[in-house]
């Protein structure tokens, strides 16, 4: 077992406590359920997407900012891949048929929506984005 430190900001910082008195477990225990919905969704979202979508997902979500309230809602997502085939021609750019992908992400819940952007945002945090990274990531997730 490790031991950390963390900083839990407002609202997190009252939403822990509503889950337990006790927040040194509390956070724990909240920390070991997010891993294994981390498998859950692993499991459930990998080879849904061909690579060629998810590189398109990776191109139109780089330089966004990670917001989990906001990342819930497949409608915005399905707004961002509306604009990047609007404005970048997104399906041309990346040889993904717009209509298909955004078939599937309208398929997706609340949550698999969630994941799918936390993952793709994990991406763009690496140290490194260049093509061997990149590769290990689709391969990872494109199945």
């Amino acid at each position: 077992m490790i031991t950390t430190t963390i900083r839990l900001y407002e609202p997190y910082d009252t939403k822990i406590t509503r889950l337990g008195e006790k927040v040194s477990p509390t956070c724990q225990t909240a920390v070991e359920v997010l891993c294994d919905l981390y498998d859950v969704y692993y499991r459930l979202l990998k080879g849904r997407f061909a690579r060629a979508e998810l590189v398109a997902l990776l191109d139109l979500l780089n330089g966004h900012i990670f917001e989990p309230k906001m990342a819930v809602r497949t409608d915005y997502l399905l707004i961002d891949i509306e604009d990047g085939e609007r404005y970048n021609s997104l399906s041309t750019l990346h040889g993904v048929d717009i209509v298909a992908l955004m078939e599937k992400v309208k398929a997706l819940t609340p949550a698999e929506t969630l994941f799918l952007q936390f993952e793709i945002a994990r991406y763009w945090e690496m140290d490194s984005s260049e093509d061997e990274s990149l590769e290990k990531w689709l391969s990872y997730w494109a199945g």
